[in-house]
């Protein structure tokens, strides 16, 4: 729940806990395709932005390796890594955003029972 846990908490989940349900909550065949869109473009970013994380890392490695590391470069790679798991984060969050607009009210309620935070009564 790391990347999404405001949204979680506030009862924006994400697409792919959403597609677990999928029975359960009786989504449309359309509801189901927008989710299915908006997990796929989680996972491109993933590896999109992990890409970049484990080039920028394997930079900062190497220049320590080598002892071409200085304050500078540091500063650099470190908010370039930085910059990259953001734009991740931003990718799940505005994934949660979407899933909870693609739901009605009614299912967003289920889910909620479903996953457990509300007690069945």
């Amino acid at each position: 729940m790391g990347m999404t846990k405001p949204a979680e908490l506030n009862n924006y989940p994400p697409p792919a806990k959403v597609l677990a349900f999928e029975k359960d909550l009786k989504l449309s065949p359309g509801q189901k395709t927008q989710l299915l869109a908006a997990q796929e473009a989680i996972e491109f970013k993933a590896k999109e932005m992990g890409r970049f994380i484990l080039q920028h890392e394997k930079m900062l490695n190497d220049l320590f390796a080598t002892g071409k590391v200085n304050e500078g470069s540091v500063i650099y790679y470190c908010n370039q890594i930085g910059l990259y798991q953001g734009e991740l984060r931003n990718a799940h969050l505005q994934a949660c955003l979407k899933a909870r607009r693609i739901l009605t009210p009614e299912q967003l309620k289920k889910y909620r029972h479903l996953k457990g935070d509300i007690k069945k009564g």
